[in-house]
């Protein structure tokens, strides 16, 4: 038996130093140590080389996977700003495509408010007459004039129409002459009314502090309001003197 000893060595050496020890002295043990000698160090050297390739290979594995790593990182945080940019982005647009909508709508109240509006006119409503009037079959008339015009004042004197700062009031009738009746014939009611009346109109232009700084008057005329006419009544406007241009700023 014996032992070999190996100096330090490094990949740039092309020899390996060893010193051979064999615990008997003999002849065989000689010969072993003669050809030991001769073979082990090249044994020695072709095996140490394999580790260094191996150590070599190991290195490049780290350095590889160091590298996929840092590649993965950069991807992922690539990801993450565009992702962020394209979550602002689609925020953006939903807020221009509100704002626009609701633009459009504002368009649409202003158009809408800005055309006349339709007259309705009055239905026809189906009632009976009077006890002696057999199925309602003969012609019955009855007079509502007076309320007729009660009604039709309050509704005139209480109309307020309000634009932007500017505030229309009926605030006078100076003219209210006409009658009005309920008839009947064959089960059918028929409404019938004639009418002329002059109404005082008056504008009056308020700030946003409820200060007045402008206002005008004038007169709507209806010389015919009638269900005979309705609805292309005639309506005649006159306005008082504008000293503060009114007639402008509307």
């Amino acid at each position: 038996m014996g032992r070999i000893k190996l100096h330090e060595f490094n990949q740039d050496d092309d020899e390996l130093q060893t010193e051979l020890f064999c615990e008997k002295s003999t002849t065989w043990a000689e010969k072993v140590k003669q050809f030991m000698r001769k073979q082990m160090p090249e044994i020695l050297r072709k095996h140490t080389w394999k580790l260094i390739d191996a150590m070599k290979e190991r290195d490049m594995d780290e350095q590889r996977l160091a590298e996929a790593r840092a590649k993965e990182k950069a991807a992922l945080e690539e990801y993450k700003r565009v992702d962020a940019e394209t979550g602002e982005k689609k925020a953006q647009i939903a807020a221009e495509r509100k704002e626009k909508e609701e633009l459009m709508k504002q368009q649409e109240q202003l158009k809408q408010a800005s055309m006349p509006q339709p007259v309705n006119q009055p239905k026809k409503i189906e009632g009976t007459g009077s006890v002696w009037n057999q199925n309602s079959y003969h012609w019955e008339e009855k007079s509502v004039g007076k309320w007729a015009e009660e009604h039709l004042k309050k509704l005139l004197t209480t109309y307020t129409y309000v634009w932007q700062e500017a505030t229309l009031k009926i605030v006078d009738l100076k003219t209210f002459k006409g009658e009005a009746s309920v008839s009947i014939r064959k089960g059918k009611k028929i409404v019938a009314y004639d009418f002329e009346i002059m109404m005082k109109w008056e504008i009056r232009m308020v700030d946003k502090e409820g200060n007045e700084y402008a206002k005008t008057s004038g007169t709507y005329e209806m010389p015919e309001l009638s269900n005979e006419e309705a609805p292309d009544w005639e309506l005649r406007v006159q306005m008082g003197h504008d000293e503060q241009g009114i007639q402008n700023m509307l």
